[in-house]
């Protein structure tokens, strides 16, 4: 199957729940049907038993394919959940409102949707080798566009954004993101210590903190504020990039991503990323394998 589909494409192998059911059924059991309490492969279908059609013989739990993930208790049909996940794929995400208008659903829900969808995208866990970027971005409004309280005094600079760092590496283009609490030297470098082998070749810009890097890393840098942006092979241009994109995300399509919820957007755009050359459909199909064994209850995601 081709890596790009459109929207008919998709309308055409999703042409009925049936067709859906069976897609989610391949991709979260895909050694065979299983049940989610206690792992037993032991089943009894019973297809008239709708909405629990599966019976396990060891611990006689009955069941779904929606059963123990993202899934669960979801009044949405399969096909609005698979077109959910192929409108989440676009380069610059969706807005809740629009996703809302695009199933036919409320706000409410495609809010809680996008966010379970988001909670499946999966993290590398493996640590980089070779030559890596570091770099950092603030996420948060313009000075200029909030309201000034009587005797306040708005704060330099990042201190009222968020920060998010990144790390790139550059022989798989692949991409680890984390937010961050504060910028204390030690918060800032953790996630390269962790991510990174020691003894890489890390490229990032002057800021004080990556310092701390030349010892433990082959450290170069590029002075910014100097407008030096490329010295031989030493830039981060390739972070950059990536930031550039989810910016164009945050302002052209979300607007607004709460300091609470950052780490979903931010996991969302780094899975997309790094599932570029799977194209689309290999996004959505990790995106459903990322589904089992996921809870995300709504009263969670707003507590």
């Amino acid at each position: 199957m081709s890596k790009e589909i459109s929207i008919f494409k998709l309308h055409e192998m999703f042409p009925d729940e049936a067709s859906a059911e069976a897609w989610f059924e391949k991709l979260l059991w895909p050694e065979g049907v299983c049940c989610p309490g206690c792992g037993s492969k032991d089943i009894q279908a019973r297809p008239t038993r709708k909405p629990l059609p599966y019976r396990c013989r060891s611990c006689r739990m009955d069941f779904s394919v929606r059963t123990g993930n993202l899934l669960h208790r979801s009044h949405l049909s399969f096909r609005k959940w698979v077109f959910a996940i192929y409108l989440i794929s676009r380069p610059k995400g969706i807005s809740s409102t629009q996703l809302a208008k695009d199933l036919d659903i409320t706000q409410k829900t495609a809010w809680y949707l996008g966010h379970r969808i988001r909670h499946a995208c999966l993290d590398l866990k493996r640590k980089f080798l070779g030559t890596v970027e570091v770099d950092e971005t603030f996420v948060g409004g313009k000075k200029s566009n909030k309201h000034r309280v009587s005797g306040q005094k708005f704060k330099r600079g990042w201190a009222e954004k968020v920060p998010v760092i990144g790390v790139y590496e550059r022989g798989t283009k692949k991409i680890r993101t984390q937010v961050l609490d504060d910028m204390s030297h030690d918060t800032l470098c953790e996630p390269v210590y962790e991510w990174v082998y020691r003894d890489m070749q890390v490229y990032s810009d002057e800021h004080n903190a990556y310092k701390m890097l030349t010892g433990v890393y082959y450290h170069e840098f590029v002075k910014h504020s100097a407008k030096q942006y490329v010295k031989g092979d030493v830039h981060t241009n390739s972070l950059e990039n990536f930031w550039s994109l989810f910016k164009r995300g945050y302002m052209g399509t979300y607007h607004v991503m709460s300091p609470k919820h950052l780490w979903l957007y931010v996991r969302e755009f780094t899975a997309r990323h790094n599932a570029r050359p799977l194209g689309v459909y290999g996004f959505m199909k990790t995106i459903a394998q990322g589904m089992r064994g996921q809870r995300l209850q709504y009263q969670e995601l707003i507590a």
